[in-house]
């Protein structure tokens, strides 16, 4: 067993010996999907490119007013492209970028964080992340392990939060151009980091 499934064994098994009472208020909050969204940003040697991509069914959960856990799905079909201003370029990079020498949506057009422990920074300042999140992100056939900080505000029946992070795209099978597969291409070089910065809006169920 490598030292990443040992590590989500053990925590789990921590999730999973919390004791939650009759008296603790549970709470699940359901995901605005057209407000919400998911901005994207990778780069290569000579510019940066970035856009949306937008979520389906997704919830976040909470007890006693502290996040717990969450599942976003990420409806791959939706990427945009932002920057590009010529329409055919545009359409060119999404259809590169949902080709199968990247994302593949044709045949994976769901990816997917699932939030397994929040912990909470009580120490946080107004508008800066006051939760610790470990997730699992989940990219074609392949799930890694990423832990990020978050800011995630309930006042109410409503619920925002923002997280930013990066992840190595070859960690899910994206080769292509890669500075670590092919650190010779020259300016055809793309790098392995893609950076994500999640916005969600949502409401309490009844």
């Amino acid at each position: 067993m490598n030292k990443q499934k040992i590590i989500l064994s053990l925590l789990l098994l921590f999730y999973s010996s919390l004791n939650v009472s009759s008296q603790d208020e549970i709470s699940n909050y359901k995901i605005d999907t057209k407000r919400s969204y998911i901005r994207w940003t990778a780069s290569k040697l000579s510019r940066a490119h970035y856009g949306r991509i937008y979520l389906d069914s997704s919830t976040i959960s909470s007890i006693n007013g502290k996040i717990t856990d969450g599942l976003f799905l990420v409806d791959m079909k939706t990427m945009i492209n932002s920057d590009i201003q010529s329409k055919a370029e545009n359409q060119q990079l999404i259809k590169h970028l949902k080709s199968n020498v990247f994302f593949d949506v044709q045949k994976y057009p769901t990816s997917s964080l699932k939030i397994i422990k929040a912990i909470p920074n009580a120490f946080s300042k107004n508008g800066q992340p006051n939760y610790t999140l470990v997730g699992q992100l989940k990219i074609k056939d392949s799930t890694q392990i990423i832990t990020f900080p978050a800011n995630i505000e309930m006042n109410g029946k409503n619920i925002r939060g923002k997280a930013v992070f990066t992840f190595d795209r070859t960690k899910f099978g994206m080769k292509f151009n890669s500075e670590k597969y092919f650190p010779k291409i020259g300016k055809l070089l793309i790098h392995d980091q893609v950076k994500l910065e999640i916005v969600i809006i949502g409401t309490k169920n009844d």
